[in-house]
């Protein structure tokens, strides 16, 4: 499941889509540059964009350009700015007050106010300002901007990237604050009952209610104040004390709560007056659900389909994965990181009265749909085009087998894939060895960059634990920071999210991009309240259950791009055994890929894998106990171990299912020599198959569960093994390989053709197929190494073994014709006996 965490996602850097001219839009509608960082905001015309201004001398920024059609405000900072004026002064005003600037009038009729000085915590600001015509417009809207440039006052010198984050998951609200405010319930005066919450600082206060039927006139004068949703109008209010009030801030969330938010200083100092302004700019709205984000989404899309008043839902696409839509009011939609491109427009598109979901697929990604056949039909067809020009037939597109030009990506022409296995491998191993050698399971996970507009997938170490094992989310990163540091990776700030229970940052090295996160949610028996955010709970460091992820891809052109190994094999999973978890051998799931590590079993005894039931519920497997083997059953998720077959003072081992599941064929040694037996699938009713002096035993069905082959030395040398045949009821023998080498491990091929075995030829064992009829003998590995256990993928086209050839045991896959070997497992510790999942 999915936790659930809200992440209020600082971007240096606020880019907002034009709007109307800027000399005809009012103020109040203007949009809010922040630069948290360097301490000041200014307003100014939807219409401006900004830019970075990087130091001639070492190329840091040490300042930033608004700039639009009418001219534009450079901001510095730093230290000794100011001088002497070339020209004569003017005073200007900024929001912080009046100060002098040197002001000059070119000839071409433009001007110029430059060395606006001012000074706040310590930090050192110059301005900037100039008209790029000589029109009274242009001349009258630069002072505008200037005159909304706020520096955070000495009073609140604590960065906003510092405050704390007060959020509201249950009701659908957040909030920053500095670190010293505290929160208050606001219980209902007639029933008690919480309907709102207040925010308070020794400089004022911030109330929020929810509820229906807030608003009314307002008896005082309005002013718009600036939320992070956007500019609303309130209540103004000063007092006769100097103290100030703004009332009836109110902001409905579609589907959601009505709110009204009500905000007031302490005290009648400037400063006051700008840090409450501040916290109002910080405050967010989001439905209930909405508001609940997983762990995995570290990218600003899913806050930008909440911040434009979306409610963010996560579809699953099956084997295609899952998308983020954004819902809006009247059935409107678009996927998240279209509307954040802006390929489909705020507020979505109406999807109602698509026939198919190739079509609504199509329109919610940005496309324009058009039918071509069977229209209004389930089996509707028609054609995606998108803004570039490119065109796919709409099924395709949806299916992931057609893109925009003809590519899997985004516009860039990037995508993202998992770092290599071994790569990979070595992350989840730094990542355990730095979390206090706690064991990580690896997976193929989403993965987005939304600087550079790729997606696709990344290779995730997970690691689960407590409170005991973790400090906080921010710590963990932290020490992961300091891993990802000494790999040559930096940290890119635009890539990062944070929450009051979760801390995420992104990191590049070259075409790299890993991203490293925790987040912690209550243990669920707790009984933490609803109506209060989650960090009020009081709760132990048992009760705090922490997961951690590093997810890590590389990015590359479209046409490089793929997932994993990739070599498919008809099943989605591996059971093999192992002991990189400790003295014994336990049993593992991973991937066919190599990836979705998970460990099934946790022994004090040594546990040999064994295959799959045909219905893929069950694995039966080889286990010891004290002086003997025998043959024991788990659920493919771990749960309802059982013993099947135990016999005193005998060995049971190699056991098989019939492929109709119903028996399960083994060898014990329970009349003195190894003989092969089946037995019920509940481990009932054995029958001895095979009677003879000499060993039988590692018996393997054909598909149709007719026949049997199995490994004996009875018409050899004591040691010398082959291949036999034989009936499902032990009858019919015959031999099938007859020569002097050993054959061990025989796996019968799913289209009963085949069958692939060890075999002891030229000093080592490699892997071996011969037909069935004993011809068509051909060494597939041939490799100087061990080459042991192989087993078909269920459509018979690859094949897994186990090798030393990397220095320690492995499992590898090829293709049925021995090419194209690949390590899956690549790990420090030995694993083994792989079966595929059905």
């Amino acid at each position: 499941m999915r936790k659930t965490i809200v992440f209020m996602i600082i971007l240096p850097l606020l880019l907002i889509a034009c709007k109307p001219t800027a000399t005809t839009q009012p103020v109040s509608e203007w949009q809010t540059f922040t630069n948290a960082e360097a301490g000041y905001t200014l307003q100014a015309p939807t219409a401006w964009v900004q830019a970075a201004l990087p130091d001639q001398g070492n190329g840091s920024i040490h300042g930033m350009a608004y700039t639009g059609s009418e001219g534009g405000v450079e901001v510095y900072w730093g230290a000794a700015f100011g001088g002497a004026c070339t020209t004569g002064t003017e005073m200007v005003k900024l929001a912080a007050g009046e100060v002098s600037a040197c002001h000059a009038t070119k000839s071409d009729g433009t001007e110029e106010w430059s060395q606006i000085a001012y000074q706040n915590s310590g930090i050192d600001y110059s301005l900037r300002a100039y008209t790029s015509n000589k029109q009274s417009t242009s001349h009258d809207l630069i002072l505008q901007v200037l005159s909304t440039v706020n520096f955070i006052p000495t009073e609140a010198s604590q960065q906003i990237s510092e405050w704390q984050t007060f959020a509201n998951t249950d009701v659908g609200y957040s909030l920053k604050a500095p670190t010293s405010w505290t929160e208050q319930a606001l219980p209902d005066q007639n029933d008690g009952a919480l309907h709102g919450m207040a925010y308070i600082g020794s400089e004022g206060g911030v109330e929020i209610y929810w509820g229906t039927g807030f608003g009314g006139a307002c008896p005082t004068g309005t002013e718009s104040i600036q939320l992070a949703i956007g500019t609303v109008p309130a209540c103004h209010t000063t007092k006769a004390d100097g103290t100030e009030e703004w009332a009836q801030i109110d902001y409905q969330v579609p589907e959601g709560n009505d709110f009204s938010v009500r905000a007031y200083t302490s005290n009648n100092l400037t400063s006051s007056h700008d840090l409450v302004l501040q916290v109002l700019s910080t405050m967010m709205f989001t439905t209930p659900q909405a508001s609940q984000l997983g762990a995995g989404t570290a990218n600003p899309a899913s806050q930008y389909c909440i911040d434009q008043g979306g409610t963010l839902e996560i579809e699953d696409r099956g084997d295609l994965g899952q998308i983020g839509v954004c819902y809006f009011e009247d059935n409107y939609q678009c996927e998240e990181w279209a509307l954040m491109r802006g390929d489909c427009p705020v507020g979505g598109v109406k999807v109602t009265g698509y026939a198919t979901e190739a079509a609504r697929y199509c329109a919610i990604t940005g496309g324009t749909y058009a039918i071509t056949g069977n229209s209004g039909a389930a089996d509707e067809q028609g054609t995606c085009t998108f803004k570039d020009g490119s065109q796919c037939d709409a099924w395709d597109y949806y299916n992931g087998v057609c893109s925009p030009s003809g590519t899997t990506t985004p516009a860039s022409g990037l995508a993202i894939q998992p770092l290599s296995m071994e790569v990979c491998n070595g992350m989840a191993q730094a990542m355990s060895h730095t979390l206090n050698d706690m064991i990580p399971t690896q997976s193929e996970e989403p993965l987005s960059d939304s600087v550079n507009n790729a997606t696709g997938t990344g290779c995730q170490s997970t690691i689960t634990g407590t409170g005991v094992d973790f400090e906080s989310p921010s710590a963990v990163v932290s020490e992961l920071e300091s891993m990802l540091t000494d790999e040559g990776y930096m940290m890119d700030p635009l890539l990062g999210a944070d929450g009051p229970t979760g801390h995420y940052m992104g990191y590049r090295k070259d075409n790299q991009l890993c991203y490293a996160g925790a987040m912690w949610t209550h243990d669920p028996k707790v009984n933490c309240p609803t109506d209060q955010p989650i960090t009020v709970c009081p709760l132990t460091p048992e009760q705090k259950l922490y997961t951690v992820t590093l997810n890590c891809g590389e990015e590359v052109e479209a046409s490089a791009s793929s997932s994993g190994t990739a070599l498919g094999g008809g099943g989605s999973q591996m059971v093999f055994d192992s002991n990189r978890g400790g003295d014994y051998r336990d049993l593992y799931l991973m991937s066919t890929e190599g990836m979705d590590l998970s460990r099934l079993t946790r022994g004090d005894s040594n546990n040999f894998a064994g295959p799959w039931s045909p219905d893929g519920k069950q694995i039966i497997f080889t286990s010891f106990g004290l002086t003997n083997s025998f043959i024991a059953a788990i659920n493919a998720d771990g749960s309802n171990q059982v013993t099947l077959d135990a016999v005193d003072g005998s060995d049971e081992a190699f056991p098989a299912w019939s492929p109709d599941g119903k028996l399960i064929a083994f060898t014990s040694r329970r009349d003195g020599n190894n003989e092969i037996y089946t037995m019920n699938a509940d481990g009932s009713s054995a029958v001895r198959l095979t009677n003879s002096p000499t060993d039988d035993f590692s018996p393997s069905w054909s598909p149709d569960g007719k026949q049997i082959v199995f490994v004996s030395d009875r018409d050899q040398k004591l040691g010398i093994y082959d291949l036999y045949l034989m009936n499902a009821d032990g009858s019919g023998v015959t031999h099938l390989t007859n020569d002097t080498f050993i054959d061990y491990s025989p796996a019968w091929s799913p289209d009963g053709k085949q069958i692939v075995f060890r075999s002891i030829r030229d000093g080592q064992s490699d892997i071996f197929v011969i037909n069935i009829d004993g011809n068509g003998l051909t060494n597939l590995t041939n490799n100087a190494a061990e080459d042991w256990a192989p087993t078909w993928s269920p459509d018979g086209k690859y094949i897994a073994f186990q090798t030393n050839r990397d220095g320690n045991w492995e499992i590898y896959i090829m293709a049925a014709d021995g090419s194209g070997p690949v390590n899956l497992t690549n790990d420090p510790g030995d694993d083994q006996l792989p079966y595929w999942q059905p």
